[in-house]
């Protein structure tokens, strides 16, 4: 990044950042988003206008904080992010202090999301809560996703996890159709998305998926010739659950499912996020950025679900949704008890009937007794 973008800068530091590095954050912000950042729009920011009216923006704004928030290393991680968000438009941008941690007794902020290791211990001790998969009455799978990243990254190098994830996944063939829940998936990993679609499809021809941008090109992403064990359910009808909390890889399968109608969505419309980044770190800090490095669009329609998610093809709260699929799986039946045990029961309207008209038949046509 040429320094002469930033000369203008100079003339507006201000004099209270001696007391730590944190200007030289400010100014390693702009370098790592002129190296590495790709907007919505597809525009590189590597070296004209908006890159530098963003960085003048920042500056202005830091330079305006008060000396407390200059010590304080939290507020700083916080406000820097809060202040790019709001300059970019682009809520994935976050400012995080690895440092800050390290040598002191403050309780640090949970992010075990990002330790990978600890990730996968967890999914292995709770495999049956990321990947739930259940035949319900009326021959009806039921299949609770919460991670978009289980089958590559922990499933498939994992021989145990293989046999289990297989295990599961070949019970429902005896399924009538499949119910997929996403109401709790959070994302994962893009080649996640392509196992899961890869199952609802023949192997050919493959289907598009999805279109990834990046500043030197575009990777396109298909259904699989090969899948795990074999297995496909291209015929089985298919529903897929979802909430306002699904969100980045789980919106990305949910449109491409549904753009080739592949599907029927029920729930509630998704959160809309796009996180298609990377943590950098900048220069002669603890400080790293989460910066946006490409940009993802389905290839059929051209758009995505980025800022506006995706719309249910039937809008139900998200308690209901099961329910609501169910019912119109099984016809008009009462299904209350179905997401726990896929046992039925009649409507207690039903009973209520047939006492009422067994009173009338009684009244109206007495029984008569011979002794």
């Amino acid at each position: 990044m040429a320094t002469t973008a930033y000369l203008v800068f100079f003339a507006l530091v201000p004099t209270v950042l001696s007391t730590v590095d944190w200007w030289e954050v400010v100014m390693g912000i702009g370098d790592v988003m002129a190296d590495h950042y790709l907007d919505q729009d597809l525009r590189a920011l590597d070296d004209h206008t908006l890159l530098q009216r963003w960085n003048q923006t920042l500056v202005r704004r830091f330079q305006s904080w008060s000396q407390d928030d200059m010590r304080d290393p939290l507020r700083l991680e916080e406000g820097l992010t809060s202040e790019l968000q709001d300059i970019t438009g682009d809520e994935t941008i976050k400012v995080w202090d690895f440092g800050k941690y390290e040598n002191t007794t403050q309780e640090p902020v949970p992010r075990e999301f990002y330790n990978f290791s600890t990730f996968v211990d967890n999914f292995r001790k709770n495999r049956e809560r990321y990947i739930n998969v259940t035949l319900l009455a009326g021959q009806i799978g039921y299949v609770s996703i919460r991670s978009m990243s289980d089958i590559v990254d922990v499933i498939l190098p994992d021989p145990e996890m293989t046999e289990f994830f297989l295990g599961k996944m070949a019970a429902l063939n005896e399924s009538k159709a499949i119910i997929l829940d996403l109401r709790h998936n959070l994302g994962g990993d893009r080649e996640g998305v392509v196992h899961w679609a890869s199952f609802f499809f023949n192997a050919t021809p493959s289907v598009p998926l999805s279109d990834v941008y990046y500043r030197d090109g575009v990777n396109q992403y298909w259904t699989l010739l090969e899948v795990p064990g074999g297995i496909r359910y291209p015929d089985k009808p298919l529903y897929l659950l979802t909430s306002n909390r699904t969100r980045n890889e789980a919106e990305e399968f949910a449109y491409a499912m549904q753009v080739v109608n592949r599907t029927t969505i029920i729930g509630e419309t998704t959160a809309g996020v796009e996180f298609t980044g990377m943590w950098f770190p900048i220069e002669e800090t603890d400080v790293h950025l989460l910066t946006r490095t490409n940009v993802v669009r389905n290839p059929i329609t051209q758009d995505s679900w980025s800022g506006k998610g995706v719309t249910p093809d039937i809008m139900v709260p998200r308690a209901e949704a099961l329910t609501e699929a169910l019912r119109r799986l099984r016809g008009n039946e009462d299904t209350n008890m179905a997401a726990s045990s896929g046992n039925t029961y009649p409507p207690r309207w039903t009973v209520f009937l047939v006492f009422i008209s067994t009173g009338i038949i009684l009244l109206t046509s007495p029984p008569k007794f011979v002794f």
